[in-house]
C-alpha cells in the first residue's frame, strides 16, 4: 500500500485504463480531464503550476527531414499548455538540441527504435526526455534528456539554453 493510499484512500475507479491526463484534487476527490492539443505524443512527465494553472508537457515527435543520412530522428518538445489544452509556449527540441551523428554520445547509444506510432517504421531516438521541472520563481525549466546524457537549464522567457551538463 502506498503512502498516498494510506493517507487518501484508493484512487477513483475512473482511473482504470485512462489515456487522457487529468488533475486529481486529493482533498476533494474531484478530477478534471485536460485534453492537450500540441502535436506528438505526451511522454513521461507533466508539471502543473497551480499559480498560472498551466502545464509543462513533454511531447515526442519524429522529424522526417532526416537530419542524418538514412534516419528519421525522434525528438522531444516542451509545451506550456493551458487548462483548455492549447499550447501557449513552446521549446522546439530539434531546433535547440539538433541531432548530429556521434556528437552527444558514443556510437550505438541512439538505437534504432520502432516508431510505428509516429507513422514511420524505424527512427533514431535522439533525446528521450524523462523529466521536466519548472522553477517559476526563476522562470527556468530543468530538463533531463536520457539519450544526450545531459541535464539542461532553459530560460523560459527567451526560450534559450542557459547551460547543459552531462
Amino acid at each position: 500500500i502506498s503512502a498516498i493510499q494510506k493517507r487518501y484512500g484508493e484512487a477513483p475507479a475512473s482511473w482504470v485504463a485512462r489515456t487522457v491526463p487529468f488533475l486529481w484534487n486529493v482533498e476533494t476527490g474531484r478530477t478534471v480531464e485536460v485534453h492537450f492539443k500540441p502535436p506528438g505524443f505526451l511522454h513521461h512527465d507533466i508539471d502543473y503550476s497551480p499559480i498560472s494553472q498551466t502545464f509543462l508537457t513533454l511531447h515526442r515527435y519524429v522529424n522526417k527531414k532526416k537530419n542524418s543520412p538514412g534516419y528519421n530522428v525522434l525528438f522531444d518538445d516542451i509545451f506550456e499548455v493551458n487548462m483548455e489544452g492549447k499550447a501557449i509556449w513552446h521549446f522546439n527540441g530539434s531546433y535547440h538540441i539538433p541531432y548530429i551523428e556521434g556528437q552527444w554520445t558514443a556510437a550505438g547509444k541512439h538505437p534504432d527504435s520502432d516508431c510505428v506510432d509516429f507513422r514511420v517504421r524505424w527512427c533514431r531516438d535522439h533525446m528521450h526526455g524523462n523529466t521536466v521541472f519548472w522553477d517559476q520563481e526563476e522562470n527556468v525549466i530543468y530538463y533531463n534528456a536520457k539519450h544526450t546524457d545531459s541535464f539542461w537549464k532553459l530560460d523560459k522567457a527567451n526560450t534559450k539554453i542557459v547551460w547543459a551538463v552531462g
